[in-house]
Protein backbone atom coordinates (compact mmCIF):
# COMPACT_ATOMS: atom_id res chain seq x y z
CA UNK A 1 0.00 0.00 0.00
CA UNK A 2 1.26 3.49 -0.86
CA UNK A 3 1.74 5.72 2.21
CA UNK A 4 -0.69 8.61 2.52
CA UNK A 5 0.93 11.95 1.59
CA UNK A 6 1.16 14.53 4.34
CA UNK A 7 -1.49 17.21 4.12
CA UNK A 8 -0.25 20.75 4.67
CA UNK A 9 -2.19 23.08 6.97
CA UNK A 10 -0.96 26.56 7.73
CA UNK A 11 2.55 25.75 6.56
CA UNK A 12 2.90 22.70 8.85
CA UNK A 13 2.19 19.12 8.03
CA UNK A 14 -0.21 17.34 10.32
CA UNK A 15 2.17 14.42 11.05
CA UNK A 16 4.80 16.89 12.30
CA UNK A 17 2.21 18.54 14.55
CA UNK A 18 1.24 15.17 16.01
CA UNK A 19 4.92 14.36 16.62
CA UNK A 20 5.38 17.76 18.25
CA UNK A 21 2.39 17.14 20.54
CA UNK A 22 3.77 13.73 21.56
CA UNK A 23 7.19 15.24 22.29
CA UNK A 24 5.63 18.02 24.36
CA UNK A 25 3.49 15.49 26.25
CA UNK A 26 6.67 13.56 27.12
CA UNK A 27 8.58 16.72 28.05
CA UNK A 28 9.39 18.18 31.45
CA UNK A 29 7.14 21.27 31.30
CA UNK A 30 3.83 20.27 32.96
CA UNK A 31 1.81 23.06 31.31
CA UNK A 32 2.99 22.14 27.81
CA UNK A 33 2.49 18.45 28.58
CA UNK A 34 -1.12 18.95 29.68
CA UNK A 35 -1.96 21.16 26.69
CA UNK A 36 -0.34 18.65 24.33
CA UNK A 37 -2.20 15.69 25.86
CA UNK A 38 -5.49 17.57 25.50
CA UNK A 39 -4.68 18.37 21.84
CA UNK A 40 -3.80 14.74 21.17
CA UNK A 41 -6.96 13.41 22.81
CA UNK A 42 -9.44 15.90 21.37
CA UNK A 43 -8.12 16.63 17.86
CA UNK A 44 -5.21 14.44 16.78
CA UNK A 45 -6.34 10.95 17.81
CA UNK A 46 -9.89 11.20 16.39
CA UNK A 47 -8.44 12.54 13.14
CA UNK A 48 -5.85 9.75 13.01
CA UNK A 49 -8.52 7.11 13.70
CA UNK A 50 -10.74 8.49 10.92
CA UNK A 51 -7.76 8.65 8.57
CA UNK A 52 -6.91 5.01 9.30
CA UNK A 53 -10.53 3.95 8.70
CA UNK A 54 -10.55 5.87 5.39
CA UNK A 55 -7.35 4.11 4.31
CA UNK A 56 -8.75 0.73 5.30
CA UNK A 57 -12.08 1.31 3.51
CA UNK A 58 -10.21 2.45 0.38
CA UNK A 59 -8.22 -0.79 0.60
CA UNK A 60 -11.41 -2.88 0.78
CA UNK A 61 -11.64 -3.66 4.49
CA UNK A 62 -15.10 -4.71 5.67
CA UNK A 63 -16.87 -3.16 8.65
CA UNK A 64 -16.46 -6.47 10.52
CA UNK A 65 -12.70 -6.48 9.96
CA UNK A 66 -12.45 -2.84 11.05
CA UNK A 67 -14.46 -3.66 14.16
CA UNK A 68 -12.12 -6.51 15.08
CA UNK A 69 -9.03 -4.33 14.57
CA UNK A 70 -10.48 -1.42 16.57
CA UNK A 71 -11.87 -3.82 19.23
CA UNK A 72 -15.40 -2.56 18.71
CA UNK A 73 -18.47 -4.10 17.21
CA UNK A 74 -19.04 -3.98 13.47
CA UNK A 75 -22.21 -1.99 14.08
CA UNK A 76 -20.48 0.58 16.30
CA UNK A 77 -17.75 1.19 13.73
CA UNK A 78 -20.23 1.46 10.87
CA UNK A 79 -22.45 3.82 12.86
CA UNK A 80 -19.52 6.11 13.63
CA UNK A 81 -17.76 6.00 10.25
CA UNK A 82 -20.61 4.97 7.93
CA UNK A 83 -20.31 8.01 5.65
CA UNK A 84 -16.66 7.28 4.88
CA UNK A 85 -16.11 6.14 1.33
CA UNK A 86 -12.33 5.83 1.39
CA UNK A 87 -11.58 9.32 0.12
CA UNK A 88 -8.70 11.09 1.89
CA UNK A 89 -9.75 13.62 4.50
CA UNK A 90 -7.71 16.74 5.29
CA UNK A 91 -6.86 17.43 8.91
CA UNK A 92 -9.06 19.84 10.84
CA UNK A 93 -8.24 23.52 10.36
CA UNK A 94 -6.15 25.08 13.05
CA UNK A 95 -5.29 28.77 13.34
CA UNK A 96 -1.73 29.38 12.21
CA UNK A 97 -0.59 31.18 15.33
CA UNK A 98 -1.57 33.36 18.24
CA UNK A 99 -0.34 36.38 16.25
CA UNK A 100 -2.92 35.69 13.51
CA UNK A 101 -5.71 35.66 16.10
CA UNK A 102 -4.50 38.92 17.66
CA UNK A 103 -4.17 40.65 14.28
CA UNK A 104 -7.66 39.50 13.26
CA UNK A 105 -9.15 40.79 16.50
CA UNK A 106 -7.33 44.10 16.14
CA UNK A 107 -8.50 44.50 12.51
CA UNK A 108 -12.14 43.91 13.49
CA UNK A 109 -11.88 46.46 16.33
CA UNK A 110 -10.31 49.03 13.98
CA UNK A 111 -13.07 48.51 11.39
CA UNK A 112 -15.70 48.97 14.12
CA UNK A 113 -14.12 52.28 15.17
CA UNK A 114 -14.10 53.48 11.54
CA UNK A 115 -17.80 52.58 11.13
CA UNK A 116 -18.72 54.41 14.33
CA UNK A 117 -16.79 57.51 13.23
CA UNK A 118 -18.37 57.45 9.78
CA UNK A 119 -21.92 57.39 11.15
CA UNK A 120 -21.30 59.53 14.27
CA UNK A 121 -22.52 62.81 12.71
CA UNK A 122 -25.78 61.33 11.40
CA UNK A 123 -28.89 62.53 13.14
CA UNK A 124 -31.65 60.22 14.44
CA UNK A 125 -33.81 60.93 11.36
CA UNK A 126 -31.02 60.45 8.80
CA UNK A 127 -31.05 57.35 6.65
CA UNK A 128 -28.08 55.03 7.02
CA UNK A 129 -26.62 54.24 3.57
CA UNK A 130 -26.20 50.49 3.27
Amino acid sequence: MVPHPAVTVGGMTCPSEVKQHVEEALGNDPRKALVAVRQLAVVDLPWLEERAVRLARADGYTWARLGRLLQKSRQAVRKRFGEIDGAPQPPPFRASSHDDLVIGSWSRARADVRRRQEFADLGPDDAVPW
